[in-house]
C-alpha cells in the first residue's frame, strides 16, 4: 500500500507540474496552455473511500505543491510580427530577431503564418495584407552565449516535423498548410536568436543572416507564378513565464507593408530594394505587388 501511494504521488505531481515534463510532451504542453486547475476539494473527495484518508493527504500535498498562488495562471504575453524575405540576384535574405527571456524559465511558442496555398491551385490572403508574395518558412532558433556565438536550440521547417501533435497547432493562426514553420519550447533565463529564411536553410545561413543555396530555385513565389522577388511572413509568438514582459528586444524590421491600403494613385512597383524609410515611402510613391486582391 505504501509502495503504491508514493506511486501516486509521484504521478500527481508531474501531471500537476508540467515544468517538470519534457517540453515536447503534448500532453504536458496542453496543461500548461490550457491553464487546467484541478480543484484540491474534488482531488480530496476522489481520493476518500478508495486509497484512504492517507493517500488523500498525500495528493493533496502534491497538488499544493504545484497549484500553488505563484504557479496556478501564469502569464501567456503574445506578440505579432510581420517580415519580408528577399531574393536577391547572390543570396536570399534571413530575417533575424533578438528574444530576451528574464523569467527563470519561459514556455515560448513560434507560430510562422506565409503558405498561400496547399495545393498550387487555390490561394488565400492568409495574413490579410492584400499581396499574393509567399515563402515557405523555415525557422531556426539560437541560444545567444556571452562571446556572442549562437548554439543551436532547435529548427523547424514544416509543422509538426519534430512532433505529429504540432501538425494541429500549427494551423492557429489561419495557415492552410503545414509547410508554415511552428516550433514550440522551454526555454531558461538568457538571449536568443529566431532566424526566419525560406526552405532550404541552413543552420550557418540561420546564423548569418544570409542564404547562397539555391538562390533562383523555390520560394519566394506569387500566386501561380515562381521566382517572385521577396515574399511575406508573419510571426506570433507566445511566452509563458513569470514575467508580463514581451521577449522580442530587436525585430527584423523587413517588412514592405500592408498592400490592402495602397492609394489608385500609386501605380508604379516598389524596386525590391528597401526604401531607406519604409513608414513614408511605401504605399505612397510605389507598391510592392501588381497583383493586389
Amino acid at each position: 500500500m505504501h509502495v503504491l501511494l508514493i506511486f501516486l504521488f509521484l504521478v500527481v505531481v508531474l501531471l500537476q507540474c508540467p515544468m517538470f515534463l519534457r517540453c515536447w510532451s503534448p500532453h504536458s504542453l496542453t496543461l500548461i496552455f490550457s491553464k487546467v486547475r484541478k480543484d484540491r476539494s474534488v482531488i480530496e473527495a476522489n481520493m476518500r473511500g478508495v486509497f484512504g484518508s492517507m493517500g488523500a493527504v498525500l495528493l493533496m500535498q502534491a497538488a499544493s505543491w504545484c497549484i500553488g498562488s505563484t504557479d496556478a495562471a501564469l502569464p501567456v504575453v503574445t506578440e505579432v510580427v510581420s517580415g519580408t524575405i528577399f531574393r536577391k540576384s547572390s543570396y536570399v535574405t534571413v530575417d533575424q530577431y533578438t528574444l530576451s527571456i528574464t523569467a527563470p524559465t519561459a514556455i515560448v511558442e513560434i507560430n510562422l503564418l506565409s503558405m498561400e496555398t496547399a495545393d498550387n491551385a487555390t490561394f488565400s490572403d492568409v495574413n490579410s495584407d492584400c499581396d499574393s508574395a509567399y515563402i515557405d518558412p523555415h525557422v531556426f532558433l539560437f541560444k545567444q552565449l556571452t562571446d556572442g556565438s549562437l548554439s543551436l536550440v532547435a529548427s523547424n521547417d514544416d509543422a509538426g516535423d519534430d512532433n505529429a501533435a504540432y501538425y494541429s497547432r500549427g494551423t492557429t493562426y489561419g495557415s492552410v498548410t503545414a509547410e508554415d514553420s511552428y516550433l514550440i519550447q522551454q526555454l531558461s533565463t538568457g538571449n536568443y536568436v529566431l532566424a526566419v529564411g525560406r526552405y532550404p536553410l541552413t543552420q550557418a545561413a540561420a546564423a548569418a543572416g544570409k542564404s547562397t543555396d539555391s538562390v533562383n530555385d523555390f520560394t519566394p513565389y506569387t500566386c501561380m507564378a515562381r521566382k517572385a522577388s521577396y515574399g511575406n511572413y508573419k510571426i506570433t509568438m507566445r511566452t509563458q513565464s513569470t514575467s508580463n514582459s514581451k521577449v522580442i528586444t530587436k525585430k527584423a524590421n523587413s517588412y514592405v507593408g500592408n498592400s490592402c491600403n495602397v492609394a489608385s494613385s500609386v501605380t508604379s512597383e516598389c524596386v525590391y530594394a528597401l526604401p531607406a524609410d519604409i513608414g513614408s515611402d511605401i504605399l505612397k510613391t510605389c507598391s510592392y505587388d501588381k497583383t493586389i486582391y
